[in-house]
């Protein structure tokens, strides 16, 4: 299989698929945890995955994820009470890790204008290298606002066409949740060498860190079901947004 990830490819490869389908995918997400059960990174290895899949189907490239620099003293587990605690206990860490001030002093809105700046960074640096459409698939719910905002300024003040969901937002009826059934589904689908439903406790033992339903019951049914038509409408949109005119503003998407 050709490879479709930016990192991977030496520049002749870049230049004939860039060429023949002028779009970036930039997958975002972060490192948090996701219950005992999933990897840390799930955010961003379940959008890299999905949007590497979609460039095979559809065209285009895949970037790297920016693990870093979203705020983490909110919308995260590991900052959020009361589990905030019993994560750092599980990942054998001081409680005071995770409490505000622990991103050395920087206030939310400072870390939130950190993000913004970085996404902004990193659209530029695509645009420089030939692309004129972006598709920023959001993997952490909470990245939306950054993401929104920041696209629909970038599509006008630069002419480069741009979208962005998350992959729930390409299929209806799907529900959100934290490390649950959907979330755990979506790895057991797109990277199955990462889940590990044996590391879940026994019976109906507090699951920390985890909301929504059980993922031990019909996760897979779900994935199977779900990460394909997410898939089929993510190639979808992306081919419109090639053919779409520049500067309309950035599509919207269903609130998750």
């Amino acid at each position: 299989m050709n490879n479709v990830c930016y990192e991977l490819m030496r520049p002749a490869q870049v230049v004939a698929r860039r060429k023949a389908c002028p779009l970036a995918y930039l997958p975002v997400g972060g490192i948090e945890w996701h219950g005992p059960q999933n990897p840390l990174g799930l955010d961003g290895l379940q959008v890299h995955e999905a949007a590497v899949r979609a460039a095979h189907r559809g065209g285009g490239l895949v970037f790297p994820v920016p693990w870093y620099g979203e705020h983490r003293e909110l919308h995260l587990a590991e900052a959020n009470e009361p589990v905030r605690d019993e994560i750092a206990q599980a990942m054998e860490l001081p409680p005071e890790n995770f409490r505000r001030g622990c991103m050395g002093g920087r206030t939310l809105m400072q870390q939130s204008r950190f993000y913004q700046e970085l996404l902004d960074h990193i659209y530029h640096q695509i645009r420089s290298l030939g692309f004129e459409a972006i598709f920023v698939l959001v993997g952490h719910g909470p990245l939306r606002e950054y993401v929104a905002l920041t696209t629909m300024v970038f599509e006008r003040a630069t002419g480069v066409k741009m979208d962005f969901a998350g992959l729930t937002d390409l299929v209806e009826g799907v529900p959100v949740d934290h490390g649950a059934r959907t979330e755990t589904a979506t790895m057991m689908t797109l990277r199955p060498d990462l889940v590990d439903l044996s590391q879940l406790p026994e019976g109906n033992a507090h699951l920390i860190g985890i909301s929504g339903k059980d993922p031990r019951t019909g996760a897979g049914e779900l994935g199977e079901a779900f990460v394909p038509a997410a898939i089929d409408e993510l190639v979808t949109r992306a081919a419109a947004l090639l053919k779409r005119p520049a500067s309309s503003g950035a599509m919207n998407v269903r609130p998750g």
